[in-house]
């Protein structure tokens, strides 16, 4: 289970490895992204800031916006993400 934190507290980087934790295995958001499995691993363990290009996919992947993922509201993603 992913720890629930609070939005406001999080760092962007910490609310990508958020998005990517909640939104299933690495492995699946890597096949619908086409962002290799060890970029995701370098953003989960937040050694890595994902590009532009990358944040879209992954918001698209676990059904937020941009916006969403930028402020931290994740209030959609335990309804939209299977």
């Amino acid at each position: 289970m992913v720890k629930k934190e609070d939005p406001g507290e999080m760092t962007f980087r910490e609310r990508v490895r958020e998005v990517i934790q909640a939104g299933g295995k690495s492995g699946e958001i890597s096949r619908q992204t086409g962002i290799p499995l060890g970029t995701l691993n370098k953003y989960v363990a937040l050694t890595s800031t994902p590009s532009v290009l990358n944040v879209l996919k992954i918001a698209k992947a676990v059904g937020l916006t941009v916006e969403q993922l930028a402020g931290g509201d994740f209030a959609t993603l335990e309804t939209t993400a299977t």
